[in-house]
């Protein structure tokens, strides 16, 4: 991953990765020259990074690093969103538990018909 550092990133900004992509991806694919903004965004210093992998667990920098990627609260907002939108659109349609099921799986077949919503691909139909 520490050579992955010296990769040019992606010109296209924030790039998509599907979770099916993901999947065949290792940890060090995702890594570019980019990724050392994380660092810089967190105040960790990266002088470690230039040493043996294998000296880091005695590095002060390391270890006050991991500490602070450690601390981190890990939240998967999308998600969260997405489950808050759908329990409000969903009490607002109807309370009966049937036809929340019914709705769910018309939603399910409607993205699987068109896995790739976007109005320029909805426009061509």
């Amino acid at each position: 991953m520490v050579s992955a550092l010296s990769n040019l990133g992606s010109d296209e900004g924030k790039a998509k990765i599907r979770a099916v992509e993901l999947a065949e991806k290792k940890l060090s694919d995702l890594v570019t020259n980019q990724t050392i903004h994380l660092f810089n965004a967190l105040n960790i210093k990266t002088n470690f990074l230039r040493t043996d992998p294998s000296t880091w667990e005695t590095n002060e920098e390391y270890l006050s690093g991991k500490k602070t990627l450690g601390s981190l609260k890990v939240v998967n907002d999308i998600a969260e969103r997405g489950v808050s939108l759908i329990s409000s659109f969903n009490s607002v349609l109807t309370n009966q538990e049937e036809q929340k099921q019914f709705l769910l799986q018309v939603v399910e077949k409607h993205r699987q018909q068109y896995p790739d919503p976007n109005k320029k691909t909805l426009q061509n139909l």
